[in-house]
């Protein structure tokens, strides 16, 4: 009889341990997290929105450099030395890092340029970790890649608004993506049914 326990013993055990390997696998915690790239498939295959993603946080695939010049010219003259002329530049220039961290503000449907369809357009803020009390807000759209790119003033012209004042954009403008924190599980659920005899 105490044969027969221990194998029963045996396998209720097991078969608890089975069950808590299996509840296991599929707990969340950080390291189960991992940063993608934001791709138009996962807008469209998971049918997300702006009530899923407006305050979620992203993050710039790659360092954003932003360059403002100012030119301010003086002037003076004397009877012994002249006209004395001045040219003085000042150079601002704000960096972003690859992975700095934004947060989603906007999420919206517009019109592709020929109007055959409609694509969704994300606009997120980004702080600097120098100033922060300026934001940079930058619209991100999909590509013939699937990703979302910055849309860039090199392609539209003018510059970038940043603490209330234009940049230019020097590196990270033209090939800039989001990025975002993703935790991807895959279930997979088998129904098995045997016909039975007649």
């Amino acid at each position: 009889m105490s044969g027969f326990v221990s194998k029963q013993f045996n396998k209720s055990l097991l078969v608890i341990t089975s069950w808590l390997m299996l509840f296991s696998c599929y707990s969340y915690s950080p390291s189960n997290q991992r940063r993608v790239e934001l791709t138009e498939r996962h807008v469209e295959d998971y049918q997300l929105g702006p009530a899923d993603l407006n305050g979620i946080t992203v993050y710039l695939a790659k360092k954003l450099v932003l360059r403002r010049e100012e030119i301010t010219r003086n002037k003076s003259s004397s009877a012994k030395r002249g006209l004395n002329l001045e040219t003085v530049i000042s150079v601002d220039e704000v960096i972003f890092s690859a992975n700095s961290r934004g947060t989603v503000v906007r999420v919206w449907q517009e019109e592709t340029f020929w109007g055959l369809s409609s694509e969704t357009k994300i606009k997120a803020v980004f702080k600097n970790r120098s100033n922060t009390s300026a934001s940079l807000t930058l619209t991100f759209s999909p590509s013939w890649g699937g990703g979302y790119y910055l849309e860039g003033p090199s392609f539209w012209g003018g510059g970038i608004l940043y603490g209330g004042r234009t940049y230019d954009c020097i590196t990270g403008c033209s090939d800039n993506y989001l990025i975002i924190p993703t935790t991807e599980r895959q279930k997979v659920q088998t129904r098995r049914s045997t016909g039975g005899r007649y």
